[in-house]
């Protein structure tokens, strides 16, 4: 069996499906390009999640086969588990690595039974018999560019063999949890404890967080020239962070252009669907990171309010 990495025979695919007048604008991350469409939703949630999502906004190149949220629920339905269930698996970052490849591996490139490594460090089959297939999920749309990577669109979850449906039962996953296991939420995590909240973003809810990274949280600190000890002492950071909480679910197919929210600290927050999606002056980069209590909204800029001194 050839491997990918050593040779690449270039091949006509009879149903190789192009992405018609490409709907996603050039310069997009691979993260980005699925933001743009609303039938990945549930592959951005575990991203999420798992803490990939920053590692697929980074420099590459990558190789994503993705699944639908069709193909989410038919794994659903064969393990007999819901989504949260899957989103609370000890091995779901596995599960992602499984479809995901070092490189750009473009459509032209496969050939009959070649193979591929996924960053999970197990290997991928093509098949070109009846369409092109990966393992046993059909590419419906391949070639899909994104500035770090390629993604090709599949019909069905990739499932490690090391996979186990049922392990060991994990507590519902909060809003404060989904912060404090999340590698790029290191400061906020901080700020929570700091101010008092992180108690509270485990309680019944729902709550809607829009969560600024820690490279957000940096360019806040930059620009008001300020520590992150002098914001976690400051004595209006629980106002800033509940500036980021709306009560109930509020999800990205809720959104509308212009409207708006009144946030946990009783000031209003903006809508803007111009270019992308923006919270007042933030861009949503990962949205609808569904939670037993809420659901978290990743942003990448920190949400002042309108009363905040940086100098008390």
């Amino acid at each position: 069996m050839k491997n990918v990495r050593r040779t690449a025979l270039p091949v006509i695919l009879s149903l190789l499906l192009i992405l018609s007048a490409t709907s996603f604008a050039e310069g997009r991350n691979v993260v980005g390009v699925l933001t743009g469409n609303e039938n990945f939703s549930i592959l951005l949630s575990a991203l999420g999640r798992a803490g990939l999502a920053d590692t697929l906004q980074g420099e590459g190149p990558f190789t994503l086969f993705a699944p639908t949220n069709e193909a989410f629920q038919k794994l659903f339905e064969e393990l007999q588990i819901s989504a949260e269930r899957l989103l609370e698996h000890p091995q779901l970052a596995d599960v992602l690595l499984y479809h995901v490849v070092a490189g750009e591996l473009m459509s032209a490139e496969l050939s009959e039974d070649i193979t591929a490594q996924a960053l999970n460090e197990q290997e991928l089959t093509v098949s070109l018999t009846g369409g092109v297939r990966i393992n046993s999920s059909n590419v419906t749309t391949a070639d899909i560019q994104a500035s770090n990577g390629i993604i090709h669109v599949i019909d069905a979850v990739l499932v490690p063999p090391t996979f186990q449906a049922s392990p060991q039962i994990l507590p519902p996953m909060t809003v404060t949890d989904f912060v404090r296991t999340n590698p790029d939420f290191a400061i906020l995590t901080s700020a929570l404890e700091s101010a008092g909240l992180a108690e509270s973003l485990r309680s019944e809810g729902p709550f809607t967080l829009f969560a600024p990274t820690d490279k957000a949280f940096m360019k806040l600190l930059e620009s008001l020239q300020i520590t992150a000890e002098d914001l976690l002492g400051h004595p209006q950071l629980a106002d800033v962070l509940l500036n980021h909480v709306v009560a109930g679910n509020l999800l990205s197919t809720d959104l509308r252009d212009g409207m708006t929210e009144k946030n946990l600290l009783g000031q209003e927050i903006r809508v803007n669907l111009d270019d992308g999606v923006k919270i007042n002056e933030s861009f949503v980069t990962l949205p609808d990171n569904i939670v037993f209590n809420g659901v978290i909204h990743v942003i990448d800029a920190v949400l002042l309010p309108g009363t905040f001194q940086p100098t008390p």
